[in-house]
């Protein structure tokens, strides 16, 4: 049944990124309006579960992208997405599989570095050096893409 919402979830992502919504640009603008339709299994998942479409499509990307909102106890679910995501190659028209490996050891020690704990002071600290060093991050991973492959920037 995991493998199945992992699925859909992967599906509705790659149908946003195939329709443009994302831009290059993504790095300072993170807000995307969607409107789809969920299908209908996904659907009637959550509502048997009680929680909502958006919650289960938040939790999802926050666990792929390996961040550090709500990490306790949900390491497992990270790495099989992480897995989940490089066995359907994803990105490998741009990057080899270990530039991808690297990619999401990257971004995961990132997530790492969270404070917690901290006063507000350091959370603030953090949060700009992080914006920062995440905008320097998809950079040099962007600009290492390759030149070869027609891109829909």
């Amino acid at each position: 049944m995991i493998i199945y919402v992992i699925n859909i979830l992967l599906r509705l992502i790659f149908i946003i990124l195939k329709t443009g919504a994302v831009k290059k640009n993504i790095a300072e603008d993170r807000r995307v309006n969607l409107d789809f339709i969920l299908p209908t299994q996904f659907f009637y998942l959550c509502q048997l579960m009680n929680i909502t479409p958006k919650q289960v499509l938040i939790n999802f990307m926050d666990d792929l992208a390996q961040g550090s909102w709500k990490s306790e106890g949900r390491k497992e679910s990270r790495e099989l997405l992480k897995a989940y995501f490089i066995s359907h190659h994803y990105g490998l028209e741009y990057y080899s599989k270990e530039d991808i490996e690297q990619i999401f050891e990257e971004v995961t020690a990132i997530g790492t570095l969270f404070p917690k704990n901290a006063t507000r002071a350091i959370l603030d600290m953090h949060t700009l050096w992080r914006d920062q060093y995440q905008k320097y991050w998809f950079e040099k991973w962007y600009s290492k893409r390759k030149k070869n492959v027609t891109s829909q920037d």
